[in-house]
């Protein structure tokens, strides 16, 4: 009698490209040995699989198509702070928190899809 295989089971993914962000996802979510990326482009992911960091709509869209849990990094950044690395203790003390979100693509505008600049 053959066995049936077994499903693998599902990998948290973390997608950043900020240290202190994966660090702090990491703890956050309680999984030490989270994979952590930082660009997705064609990594295989499965129904089940879970997304997880700062994340482009456009993907979350896909990811969430093909069943799979997409949660990103909320935080309310003051603009003092934007545009550079913030530490792990700065997440915490903004409140930052790994929220799951559902995504789905609605229609393209109408006319003309793309601006020559």
């Amino acid at each position: 009698m053959t066995q049936p295989s077994a499903t693998p089971a599902p990998i948290n993914l973390l997608v950043t490209r900020h240290p202190a962000a994966a660090s702090w996802l990491r703890k956050a979510i309680g999984d030490p040995d989270a994979c952590c990326i930082d660009h997705i482009e064609s990594w295989p992911l499965r129904t089940g699989d879970r997304l997880i960091g700062v994340l482009p709509l456009q993907l979350v869209a896909r990811a969430c198509a093909q069943g799979v849990e997409c949660w990103l990094i909320c935080v309310d950044t003051p603009r003092h702070l934007r545009g550079r690395e913030l530490s792990e203790q700065e997440l915490d003390q903004l409140g930052a928190k790994v929220t799951r979100v559902e995504v789905r693509l609605g229609e393209h505008w109408p006319g003309k899809a793309t601006r020559d600049d």
